[in-house]
């Protein structure tokens, strides 16, 4: 049985809203495949049936989109979340994103395009009098 669910929607200030849309669809996998093959929808939509290699792709990109979201979360567990607190976490971030990258050639594309953005952003947090008002604040 599948379980009941509300529409999710595409949010630009919450980025992991595709990660919790591809887990959705992912989800919702028999349904959307029975709808899409059903009589009534066969010639526009039968076409638009994700392929396997296409659904084994939107399960790549949940595992790649797993490791920010999962960050988000230990950060936002935090009722203040601080610099000091951050830089770890954002280290074991990308770590794991290079780590993927390298032991998935498949994914390593997708990952090392984000991984760009991601240590320019890494650069910026460790100014080093932006670091060390995080540290002398702990």
């Amino acid at each position: 049985m599948l379980p009941v669910v509300q529409l999710l929607h595409n949010v630009r200030t919450q980025w992991d809203s595709l990660f919790f849309m591809i887990c959705r669809y992912r989800v919702l996998r028999q349904a959307i495949e029975m709808l899409f093959r059903h009589p009534a929808h066969q010639k526009t939509l039968l076409p638009l049936v994700p392929t396997d290699a296409e659904w084994k792709k939107l399960r790549d990109f949940e595992v790649i989109l797993q490791v920010p979201h999962t960050v988000q979360q230990v950060l936002s567990k935090q009722k203040t979340p601080v610099l000091s607190s951050a830089i770890p976490v954002y280290e074991c971030f990308i770590y794991s994103w290079e780590y993927m990258a390298k032991n998935n050639p498949s994914l390593s594309y997708f990952i090392n395009e984000r991984l760009k953005w991601a240590y320019k952003y890494y650069k910026k947090m460790l100014r080093p009098t932006i670091y060390l008002i995080a540290c002398v604040s702990l």
